[in-house]
């Protein structure tokens, strides 16, 4: 049988390369895991906690493990940052706390739980909106699919406005049948 595997990543900030890696979920849940950038200054920390994980990220910028809130991330460097460098280099916007909590359950979730997760107001508008900036940007195109999705989500008074009110489709209906 085939171990569950789970792919971990970060951009280092001291040499900018993507720092990818597999473990399977039994060595992560048995005692977590540390993924360091092959330049050695920087890493990221994964302990286990019950059904949970933990990560210690590096900032972005500076490269010293974000500790507190408030957390930034910036679509086009795609890397979390503490608010002080942020807010010197420019570029990142501010997470709110479900938003983060969310990005860290998509990227740390089992593939059969990765959407099992609901958000709502501001946070719900960040994380989409960031989503769809992030793919837009990192794959340098739009989706059409994309385009359609958003033109369905319009409401309906303005894609339909002969349908507002029942008695103007009780008005249309018997002028054509005369």
């Amino acid at each position: 049988m085939k171990e569950e595997m789970r792919t971990i990543g970060y951009l280092c900030p001291a040499c900018h390369k993507r720092v990818i890696q597999q473990r399977s979920v039994f060595a992560l849940s048995a005692s977590g895991a540390v993924v360091s950038c092959e330049c050695g200054e920087s890493s990221l920390t994964i302990e286990a906690e019950e059904n949970k994980f933990r990560l210690s990220v590096p900032c972005g910028v500076c490269g010293e493990v974000i500790e507190n809130p408030p957390v930034c991330f910036s679509v086009r460097a795609g890397t979390a940052a503490d608010a002080k460098c942020a807010k010197r280099v420019g570029g990142y916007t501010q997470l709110v706390d479900s938003t983060l909590r969310a990005m860290l359950h998509a990227l740390t979730a089992e593939p059969n739980k990765v959407y099992a997760f609901a958000l709502s107001g501001p946070a719900r508008e960040q994380f989409c909106g960031m989503a769809e900036e992030y793919v837009k940007y990192h794959l340098g195109r739009e989706f059409e699919s994309l385009r359609f999705y958003r033109s369905l989500q319009m409401p309906m008074k303005w894609i339909f406005p002969i349908f507002r009110d029942r008695s103007s489709i009780q008005r249309q209906t018997l002028v054509r049948r005369k």
